[in-house]
């Protein structure tokens, strides 16, 4: 991950910990993947076709 942004690979790790801890996001594993989405967006997208 280094490679493409300035952020270290331990830094992303503790960032997306928190993430998940608090809910943000949900992780599913495939494999030896992991795959992240956001309930969130959801929720938004759901709440947006309502507005509209």
């Amino acid at each position: 991950m280094h490679t493409k942004t300035d952020i270290e690979t331990p830094a992303v790790s503790y960032y997306l910990q928190i993430l998940k801890d608090e809910g943000v996001l949900k992780v599913w594993r495939e494999g030896t993947k992991n795959y992240c989405y956001s309930p969130l967006c959801n929720f938004l997208y759901m709440v947006a076709g309502v507005i509209d």
